[in-house]
């Protein structure tokens, strides 16, 4: 069994290694999203005028104004003078970018920015890795089905390798304590191995975390609700027989509803945004939780219909041990949880993921260069010109399947 283990950790963690640098090292940049954007684009970020800002509804004519071919999906509601306001509109494909940004005080436009955009700029590079961690910046679904098994394959490996450090017998604690200590004598193996144990319970989080952003409808939801119950919202519906009335309910009278239903149940949270669902004909309204319930997960939203105005539905953190959870798992992997500590940790999260995959690879690696010397020693020894047997073909078999599956995504761009 202790060899069957080594032997899936081997290969999970080489044809997954590449792809967990990648992740953890973009997901320490991106623990700190909005001030490394701001510093990277302050053209964007910092609007000029001074005074009170315009209402929403002035906004979204100033929009119309600058593109009529655009129609808003997202518009941020936390307006504030000095802070360029960023309205994402679509549909992208024919727009050929996706976010206008606003100064709130004048309407003066600042700029227009492609989120997805194949190759990044200064104005777009904090938005680029964000498309490159979530779906290795693949147009589609692609990149979001690869990284989903990665981390899927990530999750199954974190077990693996805890298994791997228990020792057998007796004073099982007593013998264990040496797997958690880093010596000079073998720094990448101690490393790999302690370095993977102390972070251990929040690195399965992020690899369970992953399969559930990236494979929500696919497995996650699915798995999930047969064995738990899951509260459904307006969101987890398929999209009805396209509706062509008009939108009677404006963006600004949907977050007025909102606002007024958010009031009357005491909500510790502050409008944030507003997104409009065309398909499935709602405005969902997101409030951002005060600081006081900065040790919460979830969030606070209201759901309004387009043509009547009625409140659909409401979500808050509270509901099912289901709803806990997953509103946890999600509140932990993108740092909306803790406040500005908890970002410090997923920063250094990040940069041991890709440590870990790096040493991993430095052992497997010196490991195979010292059975091919024995191997040749041996063959030396008896005089034979058999050739050394490489541990790369079953590697390559795995790193290639997730690579042509990675190219067949990229043929997107192209196609």
């Amino acid at each position: 069994m202790r060899r069957l283990g080594v032997i899936l950790h081997r290969y999970l963690g080489l044809a997954t290694a590449l792809f967990l640098v990648l992740l953890g090292l973009t997901g320490s940049v991106l623990a700190w999203r909005e001030p490394l954007s701001a510093w990277l684009a302050p053209d964007l970020y910092e609007a000029p005028a001074r005074g009170p800002v315009l209402t929403p509804e002035q906004l979204v004519r100033r929009v119309n104004e600058a593109d009529p071919r655009a129609a808003v999906v997202y518009f941020p509601l936390d307006l504030k003078e000095g802070k360029g306001t960023p309205v994402h509109v679509g549909p992208r494909e024919s727009l050929g970018y996706d976010t206008l940004w606003f100064d709130p005080v004048s309407g003066k436009e600042l700029g227009r920015t492609d989120s997805e955009a194949a190759l990044p700029t200064t104005r777009t590079f904090v938005d680029w890795m964000y498309h490159l961690h979530r779906q290795l910046a693949i147009p589609g679904r692609w990149g979001g089905w690869i990284l989903g098994i990665v981390s899927l394959l990530w999750f199954f490996d974190c077990f693996i390798g805890a298994y791997l450090t228990f020792p057998r017998g007796h004073n099982v604690l007593r013998r264990w304590w040496p797997a958690w200590k880093v010596r000079n004598t073998r720094i990448h193996y101690d490393l790999h191995r302690a370095v993977g144990l102390w972070p251990w319970l929040l690195l399965a989080m992020m690899a369970l975390s992953g399969v559930y952003l990236t494979l929500y409808s696919e497995l996650f939801m699915p798995v999930l609700r047969t064995v738990a119950t899951v509260t459904r919202e307006p969101f987890d519906a398929p999209p009805p027989a396209l509706d062509t009335a008009l939108v009677s309910v404006s963006l600004s009278q949907a977050a007025a509803i909102a606002i007024n239903v958010a009031h009357s149940l005491n909500w510790q949270a502050v409008p944030d945004g507003v997104y409009h669902d065309v398909a499935r004909r709602f405005w969902f309204v997101y409030f951002e939780k005060a600081e006081v319930a900065w040790a919460t997960a979830g969030s606070y939203g209201v759901f309004v219909d387009d043509r009547s105005g009625a409140v659909t539905y409401l979500r808050t953190p509270k509901g099912t041990p289901a709803d806990v959870f997953v509103n946890w798992l999600s509140a932990l992997h993108m740092g909306n949880v803790f406040g500005t500590p908890y970002k410090v940790v997923l920063f250094l999260l990040g940069l041991v993921v890709a440590g870990l995959s790096v040493t991993g690879v430095v052992i497997w690696w010196r490991k195979l260069q010292s059975r091919h010397a024995m191997h040749r020693r041996k063959l030396a020894s008896t005089g034979s010109t058999e050739l050394a047997p490489s541990s790369l073909t079953s590697l390559c078999l795995v790193a290639g399947v997730l690579l042509a599956s990675t190219l067949l995504g990229a043929l997107d761009y192209f196609l």
